[in-house]
């Protein structure tokens, strides 16, 4: 960064340094295990790790590097059967729906959602992380290019998870109907459902995914700043669905009970979608005040 400060890691922790805290190593350097004295590690540019006590997680740099070919592999087969399954999904199940003529046009959007954006962009995504891995497996920095898809992941998944309990909703409350289509397309009810949740499902694998990828990296790795920060945003990623899913479910639920005092649910549902709902404390004024100089007398 302009103002002398680098990229580095000390005592497994990546961050920022002043320049003044660090030394350029020669490029034989670069990956040998810590020194026992000296500044921080600067990584991919060359730079010197300080001290650390911390037991090492490989015995050596063969195996440290074939774990990280393994987590590599693996990740890259969850994620091709990922994109394989939720694009089956939507051929074989929902396009199957829609060819059916037996729900309208509205209904369908609502069961669908923006999956079809979804599916591109996470395969975009393995395309990307597939010919960096092809290319250089060694210094291939999955981290940051999941950091950068990361923007445009949370925008996708907050309009899917913002849709899901509606289409959820709208399932069970034509059972009948969806049972005697799914049957014709030889679909139980309950892979339906399951099919429209698996994509935050599958948001939920990224943190532990990338810890994984962490560990197998060295301290000067290019790609291990990036990583512990994908591994937090996804993090947070995760948890900010899965708390808006909730929230859109509270909605759904209290519009359909209308359970509002002086409020007939009809009534609500004339007035539109419930735009934020949240905890709020209500106190009698009147009675508070005598409370308190009950309490002074």
């Amino acid at each position: 960064l302009e103002g002398g400060w680098w990229e580095g890691t000390l005592h497994s922790y990546t961050g920022w340094f002043p320049a003044n805290y660090v030394n350029i190593i020669s490029e034989s350097e670069r990956f040998l295990p810590s020194r026992n004295n000296g500044p921080p590690m600067l990584n991919g540019d060359g730079l010197s790790s300080g001290p650390t006590k911390e037991t090492p997680l490989f015995s050596s740099d063969t195996s440290r590097q074939a774990y990280r070919k393994q987590v590599m592999k693996d990740f890259l087969e969850a994620e091709l059967n990922y994109v394989d399954s939720v694009t089956k999904f939507n051929d074989n199940t929902l396009i199957k729906v829609k060819d059916s003529k037996r729900i309208s046009e509205k209904d369908f959007q609502v069961l669908v959602g923006n999956l079809q954006l979804l599916i591109t962009h996470q395969r975009e995504l393995l395309s990307d992380i597939k010919e960096a891995a092809e290319k250089d497996a060694t210094n291939a920095r999955i981290g940051g290019l999941l950091l950068k898809a990361a923007p445009n992941l949370r925008h996708l998944l907050r309009l899917y998870c913002e849709n899901h309990p509606k289409a959820v909703d709208l399932i069970l409350r034509n059972k009948v109907l969806y049972e005697e289509l799914l049957n014709e397309i030889d679909c139980p009810l309950k892979d339906l459902i399951s099919g429209l949740s698996r994509p935050f499902r599958h948001l939920e694998t990224y943190p532990s995914m990338l810890n994984e990828l962490e560990r197998g990296m060295h301290e000067a790795h290019p790609d291990r700043g990036d990583t512990q920060r994908a591994a937090a945003v996804f993090r947070d990623i995760a948890n900010y669905c899965g708390a808006l899913r909730k929230q859109k479910e509270m909605q759904l639920e209290l519009l359909t009970s209308g359970s509002i005092d002086g409020l007939p649910s009809e009534e609500l549902k004339k007035l539109g979608e419930i735009l934020y709902m949240s905890i709020v404390s209500v106190d009698d004024i009147k009675a508070s005040i005598e409370e308190d100089l009950s309490c002074d007398r």
